[in-house]
């Protein structure tokens, strides 16, 4: 499991190397969606191997009824929270 984490470490460490090495020497990283793509990627490979895309179909799923459901809760209201 420890080699899959530190596979995974690298790769997004190695893609930020790049990213900083084609601007010149500075970028600036937004790490939010790196990390949840990296979150992902360190769930799937145990899970479904070197396949990450079928991992990535179920995590954007996931995502998208995580978001339906914070916008369900602000329209019909937090119970005792007025």
């Amino acid at each position: 499991m420890m080699n899959l984490v530190s596979e995974c470490s690298m790769t997004l460490v190695n893609s930020w190397k790049r990213r900083i090495e084609s601007e010149g020497g500075v970028a600036d990283i937004n790490i939010d969606g790196d990390m949840r793509s990296f979150s992902g990627d360190v769930i799937s490979r145990p899970c479904f191997g070197n396949n990450y895309a079928q991992g990535e179909k179920i995590f954007l799923k996931l995502r998208a009824l995580q978001e339906t459901e914070s916008k369900k809760a602000f329209v019909t209201g937090i119970p005792g929270m007025r």
